[in-house]
């Protein structure tokens, strides 16, 4: 969203500190070394000096072809995928038509038109070109909330910013008079406008919130496009001055930021999400707009010679004046809707994180009243919750549930004389050895008091033996800061294989197999004390009920 910061993947800085440990990056800005060499060299032979510029943008189009196809290849984001597989084409295509001019320079001498371009690397250069933004055109519903909407409105960028480099174009590039080469209408008609509708391309996916390249790798991209429709627009002027170089030197510096920008986008991870930023280019964004006036600029100049008195004048400059404040006043609605969209960005993040913070509460007070405070173990809610869903499982697959009660003899006596924060540190401790005894799907609660379950399900072994081990842990000495206690253990087993059972019978069955071990413990002190035998051993007794 607006406002936030962006993340590391899209750092200018830190992806232009590791530039010298790609190869790709190195070979990017070898290659504008090069172009800016070619266009300070006009001493070399035309032929020499477009042999070098073609082979090297033979080079950088097949390296741009294997970096974006890499990168739509690896990806696991549609956009991302797309986008990229579309620029790795037009790095395809490209490279075919360097390969074409390099087949004909090794043929015969060019002309200087011919060396700028035949109509058939034209072609090429441009249908490479529109085919990352036929991409675009077909995700455009997907970086916007209606599926027709963003569409329509693209197209309509598009065509005001081809509209507006043409005019430009034959105004300022085409002689007053005399024949014009077909190719020439061919490359005004179209070359500029389709590369500046390739940065309004790059505006609406990156000011999206899901854009499927980093901000850098955006920037770069904007700026090669940009480069290139200079180039193109520039072309008739250098040629008619005699700066053929010039223009070779733009075009391999606006490949080069091309390949500097796959290079970049290349180190972000192949399982990048799109970026939920958006991310605003304020000069982008209005590009439309700048188009509309600069159409607007050259008619004035062209009417100036031809209208005379004042009626045509009041009429023609109503019109531009109007025209203006139309996109003044659209000026305006814009950056009052990006601060009312800052706005409810700011609100909208406030609220997830107000949803987030009730998530997180609503977790706690589930935990809270599903588990018992002290020892952390499942409560006597959550113990019959598990028991019926368990009980509900044997209908379906048939298999054994075993229910195990465990009550602590005599603990009242550890809180009278050591204090209830003795208790406390008993219970939390006999919760801990009764936890390490089973396995870890097994459910270990706490009744109340002094009074623990156990659920098993399916155990594997010997449930009388799991309760004795279980007795002989808790038999241990337990070292608390008042001083060591020792404390018995009744246990009371109950298994079930009967899916028509409920909870509560097998909770009492289990409670009573308790109980009985408790009496019988009871009974045999009682007797050895009345005929002087020695006190019974101490350790756990265990009670079974299978059902």
């Amino acid at each position: 969203m607006r406002g936030q910061a962006i993340t590391t993947a899209n750092a200018g800085p830190a992806a232009a500190g590791r530039v010298l440990r790609d190869p790709v990056s190195v070979l990017a800005l070898a290659l504008a070394l090069v172009s800016g060499i070619l266009l300070g060299l006009g001493s070399l032979d035309l032929q020499v000096q477009l042999a070098i510029c073609w082979a090297l943008l033979a080079v950088a189009h097949v390296a741009l072809l294997r970096t974006a196809g890499r990168i739509a290849a690896r990806s696991t984001d549609r956009a991302r995928r797309w986008i990229w597989g579309g620029i790795a084409a037009a790095g395809g295509l490209y490279a075919i038509g360097d390969a074409l001019q390099l087949g004909l320079l090794a043929s015969r001498p060019l002309t200087v038109a011919e060396g700028l371009g035949v109509s058939a690397q034209s072609a090429l250069v441009l249908v490479g070109t529109a085919v990352p933004l036929v991409a675009v055109l077909l995700l455009t519903p997907t970086f916007g909330h209606r599926p027709r909407r963003p569409r329509a409105r693209f197209l309509l960028d598009v065509s005001i910013v081809m509209i507006a480099a043409t005019v430009l174009g034959v105004h300022l590039m085409l002689p007053a008079s005399g024949p014009v080469a077909a190719g020439v209408w061919f490359g005004l008609l179209i070359g500029p406008g389709l590369f500046l509708s390739v940065v309004l391309g790059i505006a609406t996916i990156v000011r999206s919130g899901r854009s499927p390249m980093s901000r850098w790798a955006a920037v770069v991209l904007a700026g090669a496009a940009t480069l290139e429709a200079g180039a193109q627009a520039a072309a008739p002027v250098l040629v008619r001055a005699d700066r053929v170089e010039w223009h070779l030197g733009l075009t391999l510096l606006a490949s080069a930021l091309l390949l500097l920008s796959a290079a970049t986008e290349s180190r972000r991870p192949a399982s990048a999400r799109p970026l939920g930023v958006a991310q605003q280019l304020p000069l982008i964004t209005f590009l439309p707009y700048v188009a509309l006036l600069a159409t607007l600029a050259v008619l004035l100049r062209v009417l100036w010679a031809e209208l005379s008195g004042v009626q045509p004048w009041v009429v023609v400059l109503g019109a531009v004046v109007s025209s203006v404040l139309v996109v003044w006043r659209q000026v305006i609605v814009i950056a009052d809707n990006n601060r009312l969209v800052d706005v409810l960005d700011a609100k909208v993040d406030e609220l997830n994180a107000l949803l987030a913070e009730r998530d997180r509460l609503t977790v706690a007070l589930r935990h809270e009243a599903s588990h018992d405070p002290l020892t952390r173990l499942a409560n006597r809610v959550l113990l019959g919750q598990r028991l019926d869903a368990a009980l509900g499982r044997l209908t379906e697959r048939p298999g054994r549930l075993t229910l195990m009660i465990i009550d602590l003899d005599d603990f009242k006596l550890v809180n009278d004389e050591l204090g209830h924060a003795a208790g406390d540190g008993v219970l939390t401790s006999v919760a801990g050895r009764i936890r390490s005894c089973v396995r870890d799907d097994d459910l270990v609660a706490r009744l109340g008091g002094d009074e623990f379950a156990v659920l098993l399900e399916d155990l594997g072994g010997d449930e009388k033996e799991l309760a004795r081990r279980i007795g002989s842990a808790l038999a241990a000495p337990i070292a608390l800061a008042e001083g060591t206690v020792t404390v018995e253990a009744s246990i009371g087993v109950a298994t079930t294989r009967d899916p028509s059972g409920s909870a509560e019978s097998l909770l009492r069955a289990a409670d009573v197999a308790m109980y009985e071990v408790k009496r019988s413990r009871a009974v045999r002190a009682a007797s050895t004390s009345l005929v002087g035998s020695p006190a019974p051993d101490r350790g756990p007794r265990v009670g079974h009920d299978a059902s």
